[in-house]
């Protein structure tokens, strides 16, 4: 790893990405398919995105969303009355898990804690879930300027 950063888990994650990068996996998975988003994903992916990425990482976010349809959160019914709300089952994912349920759409996720929640609750949602990775851009931006 060429940079070490301040926080462990930047550095783990680092590591993780040099073993097996995400995006060409996402992008391996992505091509010829149609890409949506729910108001409520993009609403919160947004969020993350304008506080924490860098210059790079916010070029990629817009390359990513110019090829996302966005549509109106409705989620299946399944999902609004199976699930009980606990400390990983949240009205956020279930709004935006459910939104694909109700359209019959796979859920690309890294979001392994809501989904274990949701079996463990008897219900199943289709997904590709993929290795989290956090938005390091900004920060070893910042780390770089205070060396």
């Amino acid at each position: 790893m060429d940079r070490t950063f301040t926080y462990p888990l930047l550095n783990q994650q680092a590591a993780w990405e040099l073993r097996n990068p995400v995006k060409p996996v996402l992008e391996k998975y992505f091509q010829g398919k149609t890409l949506v988003s729910c108001e409520t994903a993009i609403e919160a992916f947004r969020n993350i995105v304008d506080n924490l990425a860098g210059p790079n990482e916010l070029r990629r976010t817009n390359e990513l969303l110019s090829r996302v349809t966005i549509v109106p959160d409705n989620p299946s019914d399944r999902s609004k009355t199976k699930l009980s709300l606990n400390g990983k089952v949240k009205p956020r994912s279930i709004v935006i898990f459910g939104t694909g349920d109700q359209m019959k759409a796979v859920t690309t996720t890294a979001n392994d804690g809501f989904l274990r929640a949701a079996k463990n609750q008897g219900v199943y949602f289709a997904t590709f879930l993929h290795e989290s990775r956090a938005l390091s851009e900004r920060k070893e931006i910042h780390e770089t300027n205070d060396t």
